[in-house]
């Protein structure tokens, strides 16, 4: 036992050194109603199911066929619910009976099971992505770094050693050609099966998005894309100097991050009004993009489509999302617009229905963070 206790502590010293935890629980900006949950009551004491989210207890948890206790069950049809660590026991006659709770989520427990497994993805996750990184310059100059690592070309794993220094200005190594003044460019860099860092080209144009970017080779590990711009001065290697945002990371071996999206709902009551702001100066507390936005409405907009638009420190951003004239719901996915800590996040109604009877709305902005 005192081996198995050493152990515990060793992980969680080792946990705290390598993550930050805050909170018990993975809150949410507003609470989330979940009703499809399903559990079965174990065959075993203590017979009690835990909720995939901590409950709000203002709200209460409903199990459809059981009565909600204040104390542990004293016999069949009983559960009682334990607020702090999101546990619901049950009476032993009750065991083996599928449940079904329902209740507003005020977001996801963490336990030592979920501490080992952050630490596990952040041991693999820093081992994965240290490999062939590229990166701007710590001042901005004509160049960039790319780390070492080790990768597989079919069954052979290749190493290299990587360059602090890779040189796309006049002289370098790495030097980009010739281009007129102002033209824009896009450089790839891979590491081919001999470990030699290669460049390719793309054809300039007169605007990042106009250029044509450079095919990959075969048999080559990307590593990433450069866009690069020429000073002014149209002579080889007259580029800017190269900042983070024209990096482009490229290596195919790290996975693509999920989005988890988060929901904030914001209700007006009454009937919307052409140029309303109804919301305004709310501000994140961290750095979010906000894709899409749902409306619903107690009573759907008759004799034309109603609108809502985002605002941004004041000012509409043209990011519309609509409600058709006789629904009472929709998504619209918007052109994504970012919002830090000093932005402040308002809803104007662009258009109202012409009958105005569109009322009781519900605007669920969709965000995930940066």
């Amino acid at each position: 036992m005192p081996d198995a206790i050493e152990d515990i502590r060793l992980d969680v010293r080792a946990s705290v050194e390598t993550a930050t935890f805050t909170t018990e629980v993975n809150r949410r900006d507003s609470l989330q109603y979940v009703t499809t949950e399903f559990h079965i009551i174990p065959a075993n004491s203590p017979y009690r199911v835990r909720l995939d989210e901590l409950p709000d207890k203002e709200s209460g948890v409903s199990i459809t066929d059981y009565t909600e206790v204040m104390s542990l069950p004293a016999q069949s049809g009983e559960f009682y619910v334990d607020w702090v660590m999101g546990y619901v026991y049950f009476h032993s006659a009750d065991a083996g009976q599928v449940v079904n709770p329902q209740y507003f989520g005020r977001g996801s427990l963490i336990d030592a099971t979920d501490i080992n497994k952050i630490t596990g993805e952040l041991t693999s996750a820093r081992q994965v992505t240290h490999r062939l990184r590229p990166s701007a310059q710590d001042t901005p100059n004509r160049s960039i770094r790319i780390d070492g690592g080790s990768f597989l070309i079919g069954h052979t794993e290749i190493t290299f050693l990587g360059n602090n220094n890779v040189r796309l200005g006049p002289a370098g190594e790495f030097e980009v050609s010739t281009m007129s003044a102002g033209q824009y460019n896009k450089i790839l860099f891979t590491v081919d099966a001999s470990a030699r860092l290669n460049k390719y080209e793309g054809t300039p144009g007169t605007t990042p998005d106009a250029v044509q970017a450079p095919a990959l080779p075969g048999s080559e590990m990307p590593v990433c894309i450069v866009t690069v711009q020429d000073d002014g001065t149209a002579a080889a290697g007259t580029i800017n100097n190269v900042a983070a945002s024209d990096v482009k990371d490229a290596r195919v071996f790290l996975q693509v991050p999920r989005i988890e999206h988060r929901y904030m709902t914001i209700y007006h009551e009454g009937v919307p009004a052409d140029g309303e702001i109804f919301f305004d100066g709310f501000a994140f507390v961290e750095d979010v993009t906000i894709d899409k936005i749902t409306i619903h409405a107690r009573s759907a907009p008759r004799g034309s489509d109603l609108q809502i638009d985002l605002m941004k420190n004041g000012s509409a951003q043209g990011r519309v999302a609509t409600l058709t004239q006789d629904n009472l719901s929709a998504t619209t996915s918007i052109q994504t617009v970012n919002y830090g800590p000093a932005d402040v996040l308002g809803l104007k109604v662009l258009a109202a229905d012409y009958q105005a009877e569109a009322e009781g709305l519900s605007i669920i902005l969709h965000y995930f963070h940066i």
